[in-house]
């Protein structure tokens, strides 16, 4: 248990318990069409307001859900938000995301400083119909004004791994993320992958292989949904475990598989192998059904891939069909060994 000391039940800790019953089983059901629909239209009053993109899914369904993400580099590298998103319109009429993205940004600097991402996303891409860029909340508070179906949340990918850091990271969620936390809301927290090789950068030095990694991280990352699920909080909160995919591909796919899901030029971040990989992952956890077949152009609205100079660019290596095709399948084997 990681209680402050100074944390009673009172009574505004009452009203938000109240608030919090009744929250959705992690298996997400369709919600009824609200009104609470941003088309990013010029008629959209904030550049902060829910986007949905202009795509052609096929959902045959009159249906909405609703996808929030907190993050880092993690999932702005090939915009795991918007990836999602475009996966997600397959299934259902309508899509609503939205992010609060911090380069290096940790629980707590996401929290205490919002969004960093002026500077990182090509405006082209980025750029919605009423001139805007779409940057996403300039900060957690924001973010969670709105009513949200997931939560999609990441730290640093380091901090988990470590006591310390862990431990203060577990702080921030408690203090600060967990009482303003969307009451509709399951949480979904990315044990993320870890460096492709070991010691790759100074603040992984002393985490060991792959292996060892990997598990620090996903142990770590269970903890914060451990944190969400215990009383009085009960939040429904699961970990996809990245990592453990990743290391499931050069296991299964091959060592040359298990390399194009990095970033060539710093081994750490992610291609849109792995970006893939990811939101295949995402998608079955949140849907429980398999994740739709591969479509190359939407990467075409990716806000960021490996600079923002080269948006989209031949020099970035993209998944052929059987690649892509591969690396879902193997999602759904990862997913079907979740609880």
């Amino acid at each position: 248990m990681h209680h402050s000391s100074h944390r009673h039940l009172t009574f505004c800790w009452c009203i938000w318990i109240l608030a919090h019953l009744g929250r959705l089983v992690p298996t997400l059901a369709a919600h009824p069409r609200s009104s609470y629909v941003s088309d990013c239209s010029p008629s959209s009053s904030s550049e902060d307001e829910p986007c949905r993109l202009d795509s052609e899914g096929d959902s045959g369904s009159n249906s909405l859900i609703r996808v929030a993400h907190i993050g880092n580099s993690m999932q702005y590298y090939g915009d795991t938000p918007r990836m999602l998103q475009q996966m997600l319109e397959t299934r259902f009429a309508t899509v609503l995301q939205n992010s609060m993205l911090r380069r290096a940004g940790t629980f707590k600097s996401m929290f205490r400083d919002g969004r960093n991402m002026q500077d990182r996303y090509n405006e082209t891409v980025a750029t919605l119909p009423d001139g805007t860029l779409d940057l996403g909340a300039p900060n957690v508070t924001a973010l969670f004004q709105d009513e949200w179906d997931v939560v999609v949340m990441n730290d640093r990918s380091t901090h988990p791994a470590r006591d310390e850091t862990r431990q203060d990271s577990l702080m921030w969620l408690e203090e600060s993320y967990i009482p303003v936390f969307p009451p509709t809301a399951q949480a979904i927290f990315l044990a993320t992958a870890p460096d492709r090789i070991e010691d790759n950068r100074e603040a992984t030095v002393g985490l060991g292989p792959f292996e060892e990694f990997s598990s620090r991280t996903r142990s770590g990352v269970q903890e914060y949904a451990n944190l969400f699920r215990e009383e009085p909080y009960s939040i429904p909160a699961r970990v996809a475990p990245i990592g453990d995919a990743f290391g499931l591909v050069r296991d299964t796919l091959g060592e040359e598989a298990f390399v194009q899901l990095y970033s060539p030029s710093d081994n750490f971040h992610h291609s849109p192998h792995g970006t893939w990989l990811q939101c295949c992952i995402l998608y079955c956890m949140i849907v429980d059904e398999e994740p739709p077949v591969y479509n190359p152009t939407w990467w075409q609205v990716a806000r960021y891939l490996e600079s923002r100079d080269k948006q989209p660019s031949p020099d970035i290596p993209f998944p052929t069909e059987k690649e892509a095709e591969d690396l879902r399948k193997l999602a759904m084997d990862v997913c079907d060994k979740l609880v």
